[in-house]
C-alpha cells in the first residue's frame, strides 16, 4: 500500500503544481470563495483529511531523501483539514493575503515548487523503481 500512496501522492503534486502554475487566476478564486463560504466546502474538506490520513498512516517515513516530503505534506493535509473542519474561523487572518498584489505570484512559485517536487518524486518513486 505504501508504494500505492507514494505513487498517486507524488502524481498528485505534479499535476497540483502545474495547475497553480497555469491556473493562479482560478486558484485564488477557489480560495476566496471557500474562506467566505467554508460551509460549502465540508465535502473537500473531509476527502482531504481523508487522503491526508491515508498518506500519513501509509508512509509516516522521516527519511533524509525526497520521500520525507510526501509525509510532511500530508501532516499538512490533515492539519489543515481538521483546521477547517473544527474550528474554519482561525483561517480568517489568511483572507488578507488574497487581497495582496503578489499573491498570484506566490502561488505561481508554489506551482513551481510542488511541480519540480512531483516530477522528483514520479521519477524516483514510479519510473525508477
Amino acid at each position: 500500500m505504501t508504494s500505492t500512496v507514494v505513487s498517486v501522492f507524488s502524481w498528485l503534486l505534479l499535476v497540483v503544481g502545474l495547475s497553480c502554475l497555469f491556473q493562479a487566476d482560478i486558484w485564488i478564486r477557489l480560495s476566496r470563495d471557500a474562506l467566505a463560504n467554508e460551509h460549502k466546502y465540508y465535502t473537500l474538506y473531509l476527502l482531504l483529511l481523508i487522503v491526508g490520513l491515508v498518506v500519513v498512516t501509509e508512509h509516516n517515513k522521516w527519511t533524509t531523501d525526497w520521500n520525507v516530503a510526501i509525509t510532511v505534506l500530508g501532516w499538512a493535509m490533515v492539519i489543515k483539514s481538521a483546521i477547517f473542519l473544527i474550528a474554519p474561523r482561525l483561517m480568517d487572518p489568511f483572507a488578507k493575503l488574497l487581497e495582496l498584489d503578489f499573491i498570484k505570484i506566490w502561488i505561481r512559485t508554489a506551482g513551481v515548487v510542488l511541480t519540480v517536487l512531483g516530477a522528483v518524486l514520479v521519477y524516483h518513486n514510479v519510473f525508477n523503481t
